[in-house]
Formats: C-alpha cells, sequence, structure tokens
C-alpha cells in the first residue's frame, strides 16, 4: 500500500460523543462474541472427557477388563466393524449432463462433513442422476471420507437424517447386527485416532483410508440398551454445542452488520442509545 494514499484516506468522524456510543456498542458485541467462543471451548473439551470416560468405563459402573483398546467394561464386546455393519460405495454422475444435476436428493462429498449430523448437502442430484452414476442410503447411515487430503488431519464422519446419495470419495456404512447407528457415531468419535493412524498414501499422493481397513476396524460394543443411553447423552452434549456455535455465528454477523452501519451512518448511536 502506499504510504501517501493511506495517510489520505479519508474517514467518517462523527461527534465525539457518538465516537464514544459507537465503540461502547462494538465492545460490548465483541465481548458477548468472546464469551461465546469461550462457552464453545468449554462444551467441546466436556464431549471430549465425556467420550473418554464413557467409552473406557460405561454408564452402568461394571468392573473393567484390559482389552485391545484398553480398559472397558466387562460385558462390553469387541467386534470388528464387517460383522456388525455392511458397506456400501458412492459415485458421482456425470457432471456434464444437466438433467443430473437440478433434482431434490442430497448428493454428499466431503465439502459437506464438517458436522457430525447430515440433513442435506450442498449438491442434489435427480432421480436419473442417481440411477446413472451413484448411490443412495437412509437416514441413519454413517458417512465417513476414505478419500482426500483432508485425511491429512482428519477422518470426517457423519450421520445422515435423511436419505442422501454421496460420491466415490466417501464409503457409506449401515449399522447392522445389534449395532446402534448414532451410537457408532460416538463410538467412531472416541477411536478417532486409532483410525486416523490407519490413513496411507496412495501412488498419487492422496490421502486415502482403505476399504479393507475399515472394514476390519473393531468397535467397543455393549448391550443395546446402553448404547442408546450413550447416543442420547451425546446427543444432548452436541446439541448444546451446536447451540454455542449458531450464537458465535449470529453474533459475529450481528458484530460485522453493525460495524457496517454505524460506521457509514446508517445507524446513529448517541450514549449508547439508538437515535
Amino acid at each position: 500500500i502506499d504510504p501517501g494514499r493511506f495517510y489520505a484516506l479519508e474517514v467518517p468522524l462523527p461527534p465525539i460523543q457518538e465516537q464514544k456510543a459507537i465503540a461502547a456498542v462494538l465492545s460490548e458485541i465483541e465481548a458477548s462474541v468472546e464469551t461465546e467462543v469461550e462457552r464453545l471451548r468449554v462444551a467441546r473439551e466436556l464431549k471430549q472427557a465425556a467420550l473418554a470416560e464413557v467409552f473406557s468405563r460405561g454408564l452402568r459402573g461394571e468392573k473393567q477388563r484390559e482389552t485391545s483398546l484398553g480398559l472397558l467394561p466387562v460385558s462390553w464386546q469387541l467386534k470388528a466393524l464387517k460383522s456388525v455393519a455392511e458397506f456400501k460405495s458412492g459415485g458421482t454422475p456425470h457432471k456434464g449432463t444437466p438433467s443430473f444435476w437440478s433434482g431434490k436428493i442430497p448428493w454428499a462429498t466431503p465439502k459437506d462433513m464438517k458436522r457430525p449430523r447430515l440433513a442435506d448437502a450442498i449438491d442434489h442430484i435427480t432421480e436419473v442422476g442417481l440411477e446413472s452414476g451413484s448411490s443412495l442410503v437412509p437416514a441413519h447411515t454413517l458417512l465417513v471420507v476414505i478419500r482426500g487430503m483432508i485425511l491429512a488431519r482428519d477422518v470426517p464422519i457423519a450421520l445422515t437424517e435423511v436419505p442422501m446419495a454421496f460420491n466415490q470419495d466417501m464409503k457409506a456404512i449401515l449399522p447392522r447386527h445389534g449395532l446402534h447407528a448414532e451410537y457408532a457415531l460416538y463410538a467412531f468419535d472416541a477411536n478417532k485416532q486409532r483410525l486416523f493412524q490407519s490413513v496411507g498414501t496412495s501412488a498419487h499422493g492422496t490421502r486415502t483410508l482403505g476399504s479393507s481397513t475399515l472394514e476390519e476396524f473393531v468397535v467397543p460394543v455393549p448391550d443395546t440398551a446402553e448404547q442408546k443411553e450413550i447416543a442420547e447423552l451425546f446427543r444432548n452434549i452436541d446439541a448444546k454445542i451446536a447451540h454455542h456455535e449458531a450464537r458465535h455465528r449470529l453474533l459475529r454477523e450481528l458484530f460485522a452488520s453493525s460495524l457496517r452501519d454505524l460506521m457509514t451512518g446508517r445507524r446513529r448511536v448517541t450514549g449508547g442509545m439508538r437515535c
């Protein structure tokens, strides 16, 4: 930036009393943003602590036994994922065919995998598009990213809340044989570091998670009743996290809009009061 042009910039300069009022309003909103950031941090730390505790001790106060996954309640079983779930691969309809991409079927890709539950996706396809090159899974299916550079830092996993199609960079896991889908979501969360350590690199340098690795992945499985109780516990924690995320997002938007309006005179304040 040219210093001369920078120093020549004109800035709006309301009366000093209004300057103080503007600063007070923005400072109050900014403080609320920071408070929400702290609440969000605490809620996320609470979830991680609860995952470590519950997936070691369970909810029934049982004695523990040493397993390949560490200490677990004596009644919990260890099962390879392939014994309690089915797997399905996704695909991408031809991008150059508009009739494939004007529908209402959510079509998930790794860019959608930013939250633990998916009620929709950025992209949508038609029935014809689905039949030509993708797969549809029902609600309460787990989607896991198996290919992409995001695997260099995380293994995104989410639970579908509606029927959904998905692309070839993800694998669908359909819980069966006594495995509760929502419980499985949190079992993955609790054991994600172990799954992350199984990520490899393809000949082209892309990070991958092999299908056989996923199928052989061992998960701890309590009885169905306890699975449901664990799922409810963490669903409530996730709801609290989502609440703070929404408040944080709204407060940031409020700060941005207030900054714009107050600095352009669209809104006026005096002594902290709107006028």
